[in-house]
């Protein structure tokens, strides 16, 4: 059995999240660890109220639902017995990019689960995110323009949406100055001033994304409902999913994580570098991370919601290379944040190994 933090009606807070953004890998992190005696959430949460489901990856509470939070809804469908007799318990919501999400769920943790909690974080290129993002919207029927029109709107929705932000002006000698520390940071050396203008950056993104300053969330109340309004200074603007661009800012993404949590709770995998792994090795570190009692022995990685394979993406609806350049122009300079926040973390492939189709002539 796996350490675990259940009440007295079997009602348990997850103490493993797999917490990334869509198509970065983390559908398939969540096969991995169930086909180990891992399980998921028996609801999710629809609008309206709670869906059942059968052991699904996630529950969605901390990211669509913008009402009062209650701890006992939230672990309620995660119960013990004999859904989860392992009682390794694993929320595989894709809270990264919901600005409040790691703040509401800190909220409903006492002060022990809060250090016990262990969080995984898998990143992917934000430019073949971006594209595989697009490519699943088409295929699930959810959009039919191409992905040119599609990021073409999405760049104006980013566009307007940080537009009147100050941070927004405050920030580019900021980039600038970490742009010059992420040459450093490629060797594994980083100085305590780039470190620093590195978090500066990425406070001021999230500040950006998410409309307002939010601090560290205290604990549940003895009404049993979470008050993460104590700690919010602002009025944020997006309770729930900012525009899309802004879902590969892995650094201001980051930073909401370190204001809830210690960073020796949290594991940053580059899926890129990920997969090309040892399965068994990749596998074992997520397991003994996460505190799952089990021994590796996978012959392949899963990669049902992954990445999509370059060959496949040059052969369908692709972005032209203006419309690539110009996302790149975006991701580019938080990536820099990244690496000089994390000098020890894989760099990206580089964004031109992105396919294209050549509308520059």
């Amino acid at each position: 059995q796996c350490s675990a933090s259940c009440d007295e009606k079997g009602r348990c807070m997850p103490l493993r999240h797999i917490w990334g953004v869509q198509k970065g890998g983390s559908s398939s992190i969540f096969d991995m660890l169930r086909s180990y005696g891992a399980c998921g959430t028996t609801a999710r949460y629809g609008g309206d109220g709670f869906i059942p489901e059968t052991d699904a990856k996630e529950n969605h509470y901390i990211t669509d639902y913008a009402g009062p939070i209650f701890r006992d809804e939230y672990t309620g469908t995660y119960p013990a017995g004999d859904h989860c007799p392992s009682l390794c318990h694993v929320d595989g919501t894709g809270g990264m990019v919901v600005p409040l999400a790691s703040f509401r769920l800190r909220a409903m943790m006492t002060s022990l689960e809060a250090v016990r909690a262990r969080f995984v974080l898998q990143i992917r290129e934000p430019v073949s995110r971006h594209l595989s993002f697009l490519h699943m919207r088409r295929r699930l029927g959810h959009s039919s323009m191409s992905v040119d029109k599609a990021t073409f709107i999405q760049l104006g929705q980013w566009e307007k949406f940080v537009e009147p932000r100050l941070e927004l002006k405050l920030l580019p000698p900021v980039l600038s100055e970490v742009q010059r520390c992420s040459a450093g940071a490629a060797s594994g050396n980083t100085s305590e001033h780039c470190s620093e203008t590195a978090r500066l950056a990425a406070s001021l993104g999230a500040s950006m994304i998410a409309g307002c300053t939010i601090g560290a969330a205290g604990s549940v109340g003895p009404d049993g409902m979470a008050h993460p309004e104590q700690a919010v200074e602002g009025v944020c603007n997006h309770h729930n999913y900012p525009p899309t661009v802004s879902w590969s800012l892995y650094a201001p993404a980051l930073h909401w994580y370190l204001t809830q949590f210690s960073r020796s709770q949290i594991l940053i995998f580059n899926m890129h570098t990920a997969l090309m792994r040892d399965p068994n090795a990749y596998l074992q570190e997520l397991l003994d991370f996460l505190h799952i009692p089990a021994t590796a022995h996978l012959a392949a990685l899963s990669h049902t919601n992954a990445a999509t394979p370059a060959q496949a993406l040059a052969a369908a609806d692709t972005l032209s290379c203006s419309m690539r350049d110009r996302l790149a122009q975006i991701y580019a300079p938080w990536n820099d944040v990244l690496y000089t926040m994390e000098p020890l973390l894989d760099r990206f492939p580089p964004v031109t190994d992105v396919p294209c189709r050549d509308d520059r002539a």
